[in-house]
């Protein structure tokens, strides 16, 4: 029985891991995108109108797109992290301990 629940800790710390890596994952292209934007909008600040310049780059990203587009939050994914490794830890315990009782 415990190394069934050592297996389901382990699956929910993979979990964690699997989500918090696709977070950052998403907020960097969010990045990404935002840094394009403004580098775009600084290229073309003080300067006339030029018909032939660049159009500004197509984004699709929330924080990139409109004229007064949200902040970008900060980093996620570090109290997913967190949880993880503290699920992870415990899925280890739980492991040590069925190791213990069955060969013990």
């Amino acid at each position: 029985m415990l190394f069934v629940v050592a297996a389901l800790l382990a699956g929910a710390a993979a979990y964690l891991f699997v989500a918090a890596r696709r977070d950052i994952l998403a907020w960097e292209e969010h990045r990404r995108q935002v840094l394009l934007v403004r580098r775009w909008e600084q290229a073309r600040a003080g300067r006339p109108f030029d018909q032939a310049a660049q159009p500004r780059p197509d984004v699709d990203s929330p924080y990139a797109t409109g004229p007064n587009p949200p902040p970008l939050p900060d980093r996620p994914g570090q109290t997913r992290y967190l949880w993880g490794g503290l699920v992870g830890a415990c899925a280890l315990f739980v492991l040590v301990a069925g190791l213990a009782t069955h060969f013990g």
